[in-house]
């Protein structure tokens, strides 16, 4: 069955609605519209300076027990996001969220279903067959983001499952980039307002 990309930010939101401390919403709100954007194939935009740090730092940790170091804006988007786009693996749908927010950032863990093509399931060990097909990665991802007291993305720490489970897709049940984006642009909102840490508004924040 078909799953519904318009629900996969559905932990961030539950946690947005409960939460007063307008820091904590703003980068529970950066989280949101970056993931989507992501989803949709938009790197480019989870780099506007309103959002991400100039010289950001993410780390990937490896299921095979390796730890990749990226820094800065060249490496991050050549080695994390690059990848993820040639291998065709950008809509991941987030289910069963845990997710908790604090003045530093957030954590959250969660199961990712990983919508991917033939070569990409070869390189995470899988035994596939069709070429032409897409398949259904769903794994365990563990992460940490932290944010600047500007309240933007300083960086991701991101730590994946070894294997999980794989299912050859039906064409009408994949979700595509193209169709991610159709759906999630109505959604994901503007960008979102700036706090410091004592969760006063920065003046040249962008309103919401």
């Amino acid at each position: 069955m078909k799953k519904d990309v318009t629900k996969m930010m559905a932990g961030a939101e539950n946690l947005i609605a409960k939460s007063v401390n307008a820091r904590h919403i703003a980068i529970l709100r950066n989280y949101r519209r970056h993931a989507m954007l992501e989803v949709s194939g938009l790197v480019d935009e989870i780099f506007a300076p309103e959002m991400t740090v100039e010289n950001p730092r993410y780390v990937s940790y490896m299921p095979n027990g390796s730890r990749l170091i990226m820094n800065g804006m060249a490496e991050v988007k050549e080695h994390f996001y690059g990848q993820i786009i040639r291998y065709g693996a950008n809509v991941m749908i987030l289910e069963d969220e845990h997710i908790a927010v604090d003045d530093w950032g957030l954590a959250s863990e969660y199961l990712s279903n990983d919508y991917i093509n033939y070569r990409c399931a070869l390189e995470r060990g899988f035994d596939v067959k069709d070429e032409n097909a897409m398949y259904l990665n769903r794994r365990a991802v563990i992460m940490t983001w932290r944010y600047s007291d500007d309240c933007r993305l300083i960086g991701e720490h991101v730590s994946f499952e070894n294997g999980g489970t794989i299912e050859k897709l039906a064409p009408q049940d994949v979700v595509t980039v193209a169709e991610a984006r159709r759906l999630l642009s109505p959604i994901w909102g503007p960008l979102p307002p700036r706090f410091d840490r004592s969760g006063r508004p920065l003046a040249e924040s962008v309103s919401a």
